[in-house]
């Protein structure tokens, strides 16, 4: 089966782009929402270890991939309802579907289940949590985009936060101007975990012992809005390079993912 990049016109994002191996026929579909200001090809290096049966979709958020920049990507919130709007586009009837979020990529899921209408089966949640805060200047993300504002050479501080910190980022940020990196950081860092609701999904939680992003006690949170978890705990960072440690995302895949998948 041949991945392919495709793209679509959403009312609220226009040439929006998104991952699909095309596997149209299987009775399974998998969506991944990929961490951070990944560009949608996370999916890539986690695909090849996945059910081949699988259906498997990825979209790329605003920005990022092949997907136009719009001003409401300030929070998961907001990217929620896009891809709300891009879920409904598909016929997911008679389908088993399976949503995976990473770091970011949980925040949206949560946000995204308060929305739509489709079926999910399951859940799959790798580093789910609120920020706590930058590890290298030891001050949460709000704090240092208000620096990042004052300060008189912002590039290089930028410069210095995303090299040292969020190298993922790096070729992407590097491009953008401050006030849209602000705006994002910003969004990410005041974003709370919603705990009105609950969903009865069954759900594999995969947690990172060594991660210095996520706030230990939001897990609380998660466990509320999702009780019939399963958790698990690998000796790890906050998978920040998911792309470029593909041992362990195999490893990580077969061990916990696929396990949970075909059970």
């Amino acid at each position: 089966m041949k991945s392919s990049r495709q793209y679509t016109t959403l009312k609220s994002c226009k040439d929006f782009s998104y991952f699909d191996n095309l596997n149209e026929d299987s009775e399974r579909v998998l969506v991944f929402f990929s961490g951070g200001y990944f560009d949608g090809s996370e999916i890539n290096v986690i695909e090849k270890y996945l059910p081949k049966d699988l259906r498997i979709l990825s979209p790329s958020y605003p920005g990022r991939g092949g997907t136009k920049p719009i001003r409401s990507f300030d929070s998961p919130i907001n990217i929620a309802k896009i891809l709300n709007e891009w879920l409904d586009s598909f016929d997911f009837k008679n389908k088993k579907v399976v949503l995976w979020g990473h770091s970011l990529g949980t925040a949206i899921l949560n946000e995204l289940m308060l929305l739509t209408n489709i079926h999910v089966e399951k859940i799959i949640l790798l580093t789910p949590g609120e920020f706590l805060k930058n590890p290298l200047i030891n001050k949460p993300l709000i704090e240092v985009t208000e620096y990042f504002n004052k300060n008189p050479k912002p590039r290089n501080l930028f410069k210095e936060i995303i090299q040292k910190v969020y190298p993922f980022n790096y070729s992407f940020f590097k491009k953008s101007d401050s006030k849209s990196m602000n705006e994002q950081l910003e969004g990410i860092a005041e974003y709370k975990i919603n705990t009105k609701k609950t969903f009865p999904q069954n759900t594999l939680i995969i947690n990172c012992s060594d991660d210095i992003l996520v706030e230990p006690s939001s897990l609380e949170k998660i466990h509320t809005i999702y009780p019939n978890y399963q958790e698990e705990t690998v000796k790890h960072e906050h998978i920040i390079e998911v792309i470029g440690d593909e041992v362990f995302v195999g490893d990580m895949v077969n061990k916990y993912v696929n396990p949970f998948l075909n059970s």
